[in-house]
């Protein structure tokens, strides 16, 4: 499992390199968190990076998983795009999701 935590802008300079660093994770991996909840800003490119990292993730037969878009400056782009329903969002924090999957592989 890894957790990938994005800072600040998700734009058309930063975009292509979370999407680098989440290809890097995937390999032997069964789950990929991405926190959304310093993200600042998301353009295009950002969202573009998601829905690549989402098609990596599955040809890799890796889970991804999107927490933190409740933030104003993401909610209110994923809504507006449509795109809530297609990317992989969790509604639990980043904390409450490792729990559930740590206790999910340990058979609990």
């Amino acid at each position: 499992m890894v957790v990938l935590t994005p800072a600040g802008e998700l734009d058309m300079l930063t975009a292509p390199v979370l999407l680098e660093r989440v290809e890097m994770h995937l390999e032997r991996r069964d789950h990929a968190v991405i926190d959304m909840r310093d993200v600042t800003f998301l353009g295009s490119s950002g969202l573009h990076s998601l829905l690549a990292a989402k098609s990596a993730a599955q040809a890799a037969g890796t889970q991804l998983h999107l927490t933190g878009t409740d933030t104003p400056s993401t909610a209110r782009v994923l809504r507006l795009s449509g795109l809530a329903p297609v990317l992989p969002i969790e509604q639990s924090s980043t904390g409450e999701l490792l729990v559930s999957l740590v206790e999910a592989d340990a058979g609990g």
